[in-house]
């Protein structure tokens, strides 16, 4: 048998084939995983500053949380996006402290003058650090949310806690997701962990 029909046979034979496919498979498999990886969703709590011994919160402490000014990225200022942000942390906290309520001030020093005017004990400091609304499923860029969140006692004035929330969504999706969608789960662990 000559050198040709040696070649003709391996590339037309089933060993040849069934390597090549063997070869394509392992590699697709291999860019698929990489795909999902690269793609999936991300959140950490970040910049914990714990209360170290100096929260001690009862039944009549009044809970207040004030406006997040409204985020923006790069030219796009995202309207309501501060009052979104306030109002979940609002839901969140009433789930163990229903007598919480809203400030409608974004200057910190203000909502600690009317939170303490009102009897207020404690203020929930939100503030947008990036803001970032995508059309995921038609560029592939991801929504981005970053917000850090400050407990202050008003009186004696106390930071007590602090912390960062970061959180982006998932590349492969098909859904148009925004930002506040990504304040889940997760980020009430986040508000909670200021209460830790």
């Amino acid at each position: 048998m000559d050198i040709d029909h040696t070649l003709d046979a391996l590339l037309t034979g089933g060993n040849m084939k069934k390597s090549i496919s063997l070869f394509i498979e392992k590699w697709a498999w291999l860019v698929i995983f990489l795909l999902v990886i690269n793609g999936c969703a991300y959140s950490k709590i970040d910049n914990v500053n714990k209360n170290n011994g100096q929260l001690r919160l009862s039944d009549k402490d009044l809970i207040f949380i004030m406006l997040s000014p409204d985020g923006s990225y790069g030219k796009f200022n995202y309207t309501g996006s501060g009052r979104q942000l306030s109002m979940r942390i609002l839901e969140i906290i009433r789930e163990k402290y229903p007598f919480a309520q809203l400030l409608e001030s974004t200057n910190e020093i203000e909502a600690m003058k009317q939170a303490k005017d009102i009897g207020g004990t404690y203020l929930i400091s939100p503030l947008i650090l990036h803001w970032e609304d995508r059309l995921t499923s038609w560029s592939g860029y991801r929504d981005k949310v970053k917000v850090g969140l400050r407990l202050i006692r008003i009186e004696p004035r106390l930071l007590v806690a602090s912390n960062e929330f970061e959180s982006r969504n998932n590349t492969m999706t098909f859904l148009d997701t925004h930002p506040q969608d990504l304040l889940d789960e997760k980020f009430k662990a986040a508000v909670f962990a200021l209460f830790q």
